[in-house]
């Protein structure tokens, strides 16, 4: 079962930001053939601006309402703290996709309290679709996968060639050289140490680019192969505001060092900056 097996699950707090952001949620399902389910977050205590319930559902109702690309929509009501909970009793009979509006925080705030989506790719095995304002999957003819090089990318990955191969869409494969590392497991971990020389290390880099392409390739999917020097999420941001891109694909390994927790891991730097709209699954440890 992949991640695009299931369904998606567009979280709403009530909220204006949340709920205009639900009809390109309700979009983006329909672009990758979903169904869509409503997780409504809603705690009639603490929520008096709703003047208790009935208010809130009528919101919730005149929302679901204004939907045009879903027939039939799923609603479920979930108190905020148990949305974890929730989501990891799905998880143990389906997979999906929670689609997320922008959450806009403080740096301070963000570094004493983690965002709700880094709190469910660190917590759950689900993917994160964060859409920005007027962000949505509008079409699929252009995906972006960045590429780290970890054994731990590849499920991911596959999944992307699939998604690429259904819909007939160009796969972008870029790489950044640069002092980003990922996480390597002890087979490659002692491949490049037992290597002459960086030129060397970059020629095993650029084999396996290669080996990538040629894997997309061996499924139907045309590949635009590119690399460059520098940051990882400078590169990722750059390349994505310049090229045609409807969406981009990343593997989230979470905080790596320090810097990752004062400012955030790569992918999360590129979903809170991204031009469009990021899909992220956290890694795991090749089988």
């Amino acid at each position: 079962m992949t991640i695009f097996d299931g369904p998606m699950m567009a979280v709403v707090d009530g909220s204006t930001s949340s709920l205009t952001t639900l009809p390109h949620a309700a979009l983006s399902a329909a672009t990758l053939n979903l169904p869509l389910r409503i997780i409504h977050l809603f705690d009639e205590e603490k929520n008096p601006a709703f003047r208790g319930t009935a208010t809130a559902v009528r919101r919730l109702e005149e929302a679901v309402a204004g939907l045009t690309s879903h027939e039939a929509v799923e609603v479920e009501t979930v108190h905020p703290k148990r949305l974890l909970t929730y989501l990891l009793q799905r998880v143990s009979t389906e997979t999906g996709i929670v689609a997320l509006p922008h959450e806009r925080r403080s740096w301070l705030s963000t570094l004493r309290f983690s965002n709700r989506h880094e709190q469910i790719l660190q917590r759950t095995p689900l993917a994160v679709l964060l859409l920005g304002p007027d962000q949505a999957v509008r079409r699929l003819a252009h995906l972006l996968f960045p590429v780290d090089l970890s054994t731990r990318s590849n499920a991911l990955f596959a999944e992307t060639v699939a998604l690429c191969a259904a819909h007939q869409a160009t796969l972008h494969l870029l790489h950044l050289f640069g002092p980003d590392r990922p996480i390597r497991n002890a087979e490659e971990a002692a491949r490049r140490a037992a290597a002459s020389s960086p030129r060397e290390m970059v020629a095993m880099d650029e084999q396996r680019l290669t080996a990538m392409a040629e894997q997309a390739e061996a499924s139907g999917v045309v590949v635009a192969r590119y690399t460059a020097e520098g940051r990882a999420h400078n590169g990722i941001l750059q390349y994505a505001a310049s090229q045609p891109i409807d969406l981009i694909v990343m593997a989230s390994h979470g905080a790596r060092n320090r810097e990752d927790v004062l400012r955030g891991s790569t992918t999360i730097r590129v979903m809170q900056r991204s031009p469009v709209p990021v899909l992220a699954l956290r890694s795991r440890p090749a089988e």
